[in-house]
């Protein structure tokens, strides 16, 4: 037995075949499109891999000219397929001499679907970007209004009892007492909208009762709550993006459905957490989301960053109802 194994390895590891049926067979099961174009770029060879690129049979391929130029080198080019669709190919060719005639070698890669994900990436960078900046102008308009208006009018108060006290010392501070609560209230309810949404003192229901009980004293929303997820232990990002949505939802409701009224549900389906906002408002057609529409953008990307979707159903005079899934796992 050891005799044979040396006899078999003394011949050395056997050599690939180079007839050209052996290798037109291997160039068949590339992954890869492979053509063979000559100077004029008529196709002379074409694998099934560049083939179905370019939405055509091989024999079909084979003779004629391609409809745009194949350079020296690695390039990234719009191919338009036989339906009328378009599919980006990263071409790598090279010029070469065989039997008296300078020919192209390229090789295709189909990269459509990196190019669509470096797309959606770039697209979702810059709505983060802009929705970043729509939160801090949101806050900055908070602050001057709630806040620093407020101020302006405690500090010419002041000045308005200094002067006032000169003469009647006995004057009430109730006009600069109402200015302070005024502020308090205000930075209250701002503190209330950017708060952390779950940590370790609140779970997802208890925040969100504090805030359905907030909206009923602040915005005069009645909420009717389904709570169908209590009972199951989830992951903190998922919990605070669930309530970062029902936040956004309910806002968009007291904003624009004119309604006193929504219902919110939250509960488990096949390992995920369904959240279902709803109200019998005034609607809209969700194709013209400029009415409320940085929330709604907003709150779609926050289930799709957390690995979910999220739907808008409305019918203008119909009401709205508003949809999210996130992943438990």
């Amino acid at each position: 037995m050891a005799e044979g194994k040396r006899r078999r390895s003394a011949r050395g590891p056997r050599a690939l075949p180079t007839d050209q049926e052996s290798l037109r067979r291997l160039l068949d099961n590339l992954p890869d499109g492979v053509l063979l174009l000559d100077q004029e770029g008529r196709v002379r060879f074409t694998n099934p891999a560049a083939a179905a690129l370019f939405g055509y049979s091989p024999v079909t391929m084979i003779g004629n000219i391609l409809g745009f130029p194949v350079v020296e080198g690695v390039t990234e080019i719009e191919i338009p397929r036989s339906g009328g669709e378009l599919r980006t190919a990263e071409i790598r060719s090279v010029r070469f001499r065989w039997a008296e005639e300078e020919l192209i070698l390229a090789s295709l890669r189909d990269v459509s679907e990196r190019k669509q994900a470096e797309g959606k990436v770039l697209s979702l960078g810059r709505q983060l970007l802009e929705t970043y900046e729509t939160t801090h102008n949101r806050v900055g308009k908070e602050l001057h209004d709630t806040v620093g208006q407020p101020l302006i009018g405690l500090k010419l108060a002041l000045h308005r009892f200094q002067e006032l006290q000169t003469h009647e010392p006995d004057i009430s501070l109730g006009e600069i007492g109402e200015l302070v609560d005024q502020m308090i209230n205000s930075i209250r309810d701002l503190t209330h909208s950017l708060r952390p949404a779950v940590g370790d003192v609140w779970s997802l229901r208890e925040l969100l009762e504090n805030h359905f009980h907030w909206l009923e004293t602040k915005e005069k929303l009645t909420v009717r709550f389904r709570d169908g997820f209590s009972k199951i232990p989830l992951p903190q990002l998922i919990a605070t993006v669930a309530f970062r949505i029902i936040q956004e939802g309910l806002d968009n409701i007291t904003q624009y459905a004119g309604v006193r009224e929504a219902e919110v549900s939250v509960s488990t389906r096949d390992d995920q957490l369904v959240i279902c906002i709803e109200d019998r408002g005034k609607g809209f057609k969700p194709e013209e989301t400029r009415r409320g529409g940085i929330r709604l953008r907003a709150m779609r990307e926050r289930a799709e960053l957390a690995g979910g979707s999220l739907s808008v159903d409305s019918i203008p005079g119909g009401g709205t109802r508003i949809t999210a899934a996130l992943p438990l796992k």
